[in-house]
């Protein structure tokens, strides 16, 4: 592509990032002249989920608002992935008031993020928050409520709004009875656990 010179710089960025060599994309994002917002995202994606380096996907988001960038949907999963993995409950709530801001709060990905991303710095009154305050809960959101009380320790908040999920009409997956059946074990309640074994799976 350099020696034909085919300017798709973004195409190129994000195959280097799928081939997770990150001192290669690094470079190849280092020499844009004028990274765009899908440029940056494709970085911050790679940081947070492909080499999980948190805290540069944290100074990378600051360095693309430093630049007049507008963060969008897909920007702002990657800083709360990262927000999440590194404590940074600061800058965690610094991109909630500006995904409310700017009218992104309705986004079910961004929800769901902001929600695993209050329950891993153990703040469940914030994720609950975001929970009630979300429009249209998916499976994916009463996952993260259910998996943050269950594994902060909030066992019976767990199985309580498992049944609310249920109630619903959510059927339950893989992820919903981790959680659950942790926090039957962490109640030593063995006959509930095996209820919800039968409830979920007949």
């Amino acid at each position: 592509m350099l020696i034909n010179s085919i300017p798709k710089p973004n195409f190129l960025l994000s195959k280097i990032v799928e081939l997770k060599d990150l001192a290669y994309a690094s470079l190849v994002f280092n020499q844009l002249t004028k990274p765009n917002i899908y440029a940056f995202n494709v970085m911050l994606r790679g940081l947070a989920t492909t080499w999980k380096k948190y805290d540069f996907c944290v100074e990378l988001y600051y360095k693309l608002k430093s630049l007049g960038l507008i963060a969008n949907n897909f920007t702002y999963p990657f800083l709360f992935i990262a927000c999440g993995n590194v404590g940074g409950l600061v800058h965690g709530k610094i991109g909630h008031c500006l995904v409310f801001k700017t009218g992104l709060d309705g986004d079910e990905y961004v929800n769901h993020s902001l929600i695993t991303m209050y329950a891993r710095c153990g703040e469940m009154g914030f994720a609950k928050k975001v929970f009630d305050e979300m429009g249209d809960r998916g499976l994916v959101s009463w996952n993260s409520m259910i998996s943050g009380y269950s594994k902060m320790g909030f066992a019976k908040q767990a199985i309580v709004l498992f049944m609310e999920m249920r109630e619903e009409g959510f059927e339950p997956d893989e992820m919903t009875l981790v959680s659950v059946l942790g926090a039957c074990g962490d109640l030593g309640d063995l006959g509930l656990g095996r209820w919800v074994d039968w409830f979920c799976c007949g």
